[in-house]
């Protein structure tokens, strides 16, 4: 792995959790597969270049 891509994945992960941080249903009791799809959704609009 070349360090662009450990930047990225680093970049990548950190936004993930920022991310899940600023989530409501995360706070409340959700199931797991909610908080995959979100997820799922979430990294999906960041490889489109959707905010």
């Amino acid at each position: 792995m070349n360090s662009d891509n450990k930047d990225t994945t680093i970049k990548v992960k950190r936004e993930t959790k920022e991310h899940l941080a600023n989530l409501d249903f995360v706070k409340k009791e959700h199931t797991y597969n909610d908080i995959i799809l979100e997820l799922m959704m979430f990294y999906i609009n960041k490889k489109n270049g959707n905010k």
